[in-house]
């Protein structure tokens, strides 16, 4: 069954504006037909493409080393992750979270996504900027946990040859029930060494969840993978380990060394 499209908000963003140039600027993220989403973008710069999309689609959104400068772009795809992917056309990197807070009866949703625009020509990734969903208070009725009865399916969908639904389905086996089973714990780690960065990563955010030496070391590892969308995972994630957020301020990445330091100043603060 398809996933669900807009299923966090559901609705349509359009707007307007005008530029210091007089040229008129569009945004739309509309619903294309029951299947489809389709993105329409005229002289927008790309951070606030980047911001609606976030607002419409109910995804929280990181982004840094952007530019300004208008882009001009129609994208049509059955998720906000495909919409991402087509506004960016490989300008910058991309890294995404399936659904933890959000795991729905028909599969897993986009919650997150890092836009890190080091190949932009900006000259640096510069400040993390963080663009979240209107808060959501109505009742979700599709909206489930999974429970025991899917532990099965998700180990079997966590050796898909689709490096995607190999990363759903890690999302999804932290949230199970019977989390503490060694068959899930296990395929968490394995996936460690996925030779998907996007499954790496979200194996990192599954098995922070734990909180248990194992998973601290898990993390320190994953500090040193070779791709920069799992060290800012384990960022994202070390939230309960600031020696890892220290370690990650000498990251050969300006955007994850900005991150870290964002961190550990909201720890400091506490």
């Amino acid at each position: 069954m398809k996933k669900p499209i807009l299923a966090i908000c559901g609705c349509v963003l359009a707007s307007t504006l005008t530029l210091a140039d007089g040229k008129p600027a569009g945004f739309a993220l509309t619903q294309a037909n029951a299947q489809q989403m389709k993105l329409e973008v005229t002289q927008t710069p790309l951070p606030k493409a980047l911001e609606g999309i976030a607002q419409t689609a109910g995804i929280t959104l990181h982004y840094s080393g952007l530019s300004g400068k208008p882009v001009n772009a129609v994208c049509v795809g059955q998720s906000a992750k495909q919409i991402l992917e087509c506004l960016l056309d490989k300008k910058a990197n991309l890294v995404f979270r399936y659904g933890q807070e959000k795991a729905m009866a028909h599969g897993n949703v986009l919650v997150e996504a890092w836009v890190l625009g080091s190949d932009t020509g900006q000259g640096g990734a510069g400040d993390v900027v963080t663009v979240k969903p209107p808060v959501d208070t109505g009742d979700h009725p599709q909206a489930r946990t999974p429970d025991g009865s899917d532990m099965g399916h998700l180990l079997d969908m966590a050796q898909a040859d689709d490096p995607e639904r190999r990363a759903e389905a890690i999302a999804t086996l932290a949230l199970q029930r019977q989390a503490s089973d060694p068959a899930i714990r296990n395929a968490l780690e394995t996936a460690l060494t996925d030779k998907s960065a996007e499954v790496r990563a979200q194996a990192v955010s599954a098995l922070a969840k734990y909180g248990d030496a194992d998973a601290a070391a898990g993390l320190a590892a994953a500090l040193q993978d070779n791709d920069v969308s799992v060290r800012l995972m384990v960022v994202d994630s070390a939230d309960g380990h600031p020696a890892l957020l220290e370690q990650a301020l000498n990251d050969s990445d300006e955007t994850v060394r900005t991150y870290a330091s964002t961190k550990l100043e909201a720890l400091a603060a506490r």
